[in-house]
């Protein structure tokens, strides 16, 4: 299985669909937590997730179309994005924030960001379904409709016809076949790929992310908001590469520098942080680079909510979970790692629009800005 770093991604597991995952995390957490300027940074589990963050109630679903000032057919043509020409509506993205966060309320700014993870997630999840078909691994109409007749019998069951699931759901027919269709070459996709092998040389590869590797480890902090112009974030960044290379000369030591320029409230203990696990208390962007780090080696800059961060690790302090432990843990990791790198693989290719009706969302935090995004344009 190829390695890949970066961004990290929601992604469904046990081939259900990709948003189901999200649910069930989301469903941990109160919405005043979500709601906080690092909530995202909660979401990041055992491995590398994504992630990220989704949060609303039906009053919401209501807001989504009021605040556009859209009737309900309106809201139906409206596209959000095009992935190759393929557009994915506004209604999708309203539908699957329902979905998720079900009655759990949301503010208007938490709303935007949702809206646009969320969209970027359909995006993701439309490369995943063009690189299933590229593969031949995507559903056959003939596997389609027998699903379809599967589920007309358990509706039965329920005394419930097609149509009336469909209007319960605010669905249509081509897209509930099209989700279908997802979840069938999906599920192939993972019975393919989540092999006991492929399980035991990821949590080889990644062992620090689950068995328990506590690292002490401190930090420098150019503070600088999401929204600071572009010029700002390049100048920090820069400043931050020329810290790095005179703390790694001898120039200064990383705790005298942090003294001296950090903006962090640890500035004064000399960056120290203390003990960090994997998936707390620090950003996904942050805990992947630091466990990467050996003792005394600098990583970063590092780029997060919080601003730009250069990271010295000071201590480890090894885990004693194995593998037959962590077994669950590993396969939703891997799960997610599948998914964004079928997702990578289409991204180089494919040309994704953003059309503004859903806000775009700010890039994956991480260490150098360079990963190749879904994004690529605006109309």
């Amino acid at each position: 299985m190829k390695a890949r770093t970066g961004r990290a991604r929601y992604v469904e597991s046990e081939g259900n669909d990709v948003f189901d995952l999200v649910s069930r995390w989301y469903a941990k957490f109160p919405p005043d937590v979500l709601q906080t300027p690092c909530w995202h940074c909660l979401g990041r589990g055992t491995r590398q997730v994504s992630a990220l963050w989704l949060m609303m109630q039906l009053t919401q679903f209501c807001y989504c179309e009021n605040q556009r000032g859209l009737s309900s057919p309106e809201q139906q043509a409206v596209v959000a994005a095009r992935v190759n020409g393929h557009p994915i509506l506004l209604r999708e993205v309203v539908w699957q924030i329902r979905r998720i966060r079900g009655q759990q309320p949301a503010s208007p700014g938490g709303f935007k960001q949702m809206e646009a993870e969320v969209l970027q997630q359909l995006i993701q999840r439309y490369l995943v379904q063009l690189y299933l078909e590229e593969k031949k691994l995507a559903a056959s109409q003939q596997e389609v409709a027998v699903a379809v007749e599967s589920l007309k019998s358990r509706l039965r069951e329920q005394n419930l016809t097609l149509l009336k699931h469909l209007e319960r759901q605010r669905l249509t027919e081509t897209e509930l076949r099209a989700s279908l269709a997802w979840r069938i070459g999906w599920q192939r996709y993972l019975d393919l790929h989540l092999t006991e092998a492929n399980l035991k040389q990821y949590f080889t590869k990644h062992v620090r992310d689950f068995d328990g590797t506590k690292m002490r480890v401190a930090h420098i902090l150019f503070k600088c908001s999401a929204n600071a112009p572009v010029e700002q974030q390049v100048l920090l960044r820069e400043r931050a590469v020329q810290l790095t290379r005179r703390i790694r000369e001898g120039e200064l030591s990383f705790a005298e520098a942090a003294r001296r320029y950090s903006e962090a409230p640890t500035a004064r203990q000399g960056g120290n942080l203390g003990l960090i696990q994997r998936n707390e208390p620090m950003p996904d962007a942050f805990t992947r680079v630091a466990f990467a780090l050996q003792s005394g080696q600098v990583g970063g800059p590092v780029r997060t909510q919080f601003g730009i961060h250069l990271i010295q690790c000071l201590e480890i302090e090894p885990g004693q979970r194995e593998w037959s432990d962590m077994r669950p843990q590993v396969r939703v990791a891997v799960t997610r790692y599948l998914f964004g790198w079928a997702a990578d693989q289409q991204a180089r290719t494919a040309r994704v629009v953003w059309t503004g009706v859903v806000p775009r969302r700010e890039p994956p935090a991480g260490t150098d800005g360079n990963r190749p995004e879904a994004t690529k344009s605006k109309e």
